[in-house]
């Protein structure tokens, strides 16, 4: 167990109830798929 007092700490059981658009979302910039003229290397997210 880690003395880390800000580890995230979801129980599996809690975890695999969520509902499955917050397991499905994308959780960094990259996971995001076919909207390259906005995540690609030169997207205006990426330039911001």
């Amino acid at each position: 167990m880690s003395n880390d007092l800000f580890a995230p700490r979801i129980p599996e059981e809690v975890a695999a109830r969520r509902p499955l658009a917050d397991r499905l979302r994308p959780k960094t910039l990259a996971d995001v798929t076919g909207q390259e003229h906005l995540t690609g290397e030169d997207g205006v997210l990426k330039r911001m």
